[in-house]
């Protein structure tokens, strides 16, 4: 498909001799289209913003950014029958991630702007969830409870290096199509998780800390982005 977009951008200008690519001080951002399952996002695996400087017609910085915040309240009531319940359950997430880099573009052809490039990625991520009922009160942190011990939405620190190449494809002045590939190494430190249990009543033990898990990883190896990037200049 990439193949076709490019065959007949071309065969619609052929016979132009102007350049439609990006020239010095100028901005581009773009977002992921994948038309095969539908899906449409904003750039990379973990959904940031991606912006663009050229500080000259060859060299471009770029930047990749993202926060996000998730809070859920669970909750039940009622005080009637011989159970009375007064239950709630409160999750709450933050995470964000910066990548700063730079970009080395080639000669190509009139339309066709290929690159190579390198950049550095953080990231960070927190949960915490209490849940309370009347006789106990069980606070959990850097992570989401699923089971009596399995946790989601686990709390990290991250950093990585990744070296990036791809393409910029110019349809039309200020709006490409493209695709990018890279080679990364990154390091995830996920949070120590702390579940503590307290009691509300005589009937359990005052309080009950549960040993922390701790758990770290390194991984190495290239990775496509998944779409089609489209994207324009300003």
């Amino acid at each position: 498909m990439l193949f076709c977009l490019a065959y007949f951008g071309c065969l619609q200008v052929a016979s132009s001799q102007d350049t439609l690519k990006t020239s010095a001080h100028s901005w581009t951002t773009e977002v992921n289209v994948n038309p095969l399952q539908g899906q449409f996002s904003l750039n990379n695996a973990v959904n940031q913003i991606k912006v663009r400087y050229f500080i000259s017609d060859k060299m471009a910085y770029r930047m990749a950014f993202s926060i996000n915040n998730t809070k859920k309240d669970d909750g039940q009531t009622s005080f009637y029958g011989t159970n009375p319940v007064d239950n709630s359950d409160v999750k709450s997430t933050t995470s964000g991630g910066l990548n700063l880099g730079l970009e080395k573009h080639f000669a190509g052809t009139r339309r066709l702007s290929p690159y190579l490039g390198c950049e550095l990625a953080l990231g960070f991520k927190t949960a915490n969830e209490t849940i309370e009922t009347k006789e106990l009160i069980t606070d959990i942190k850097g992570a989401w409870q699923t089971g009596s011990y399995t946790f989601t939405e686990r709390g990290y620190k991250s950093a990585g290096v990744n070296i990036v190449t791809g393409f910029d494809f110019y349809i039309a002045k200020h709006f490409f199509f493209g695709y990018e590939m890279l080679l990364g190494l990154n390091y995830i430190k996920y949070d120590d998780l702390v579940k503590t249990l307290t009691s509300k009543t005589d009937q359990l033990p005052g309080s009950n800390t549960y040993p922390d898990q701790t758990s770290s990883e390194t991984t190495i190896g290239p990775r496509i982005i998944n779409g089609i990037r489209l994207g324009y200049t300003f």
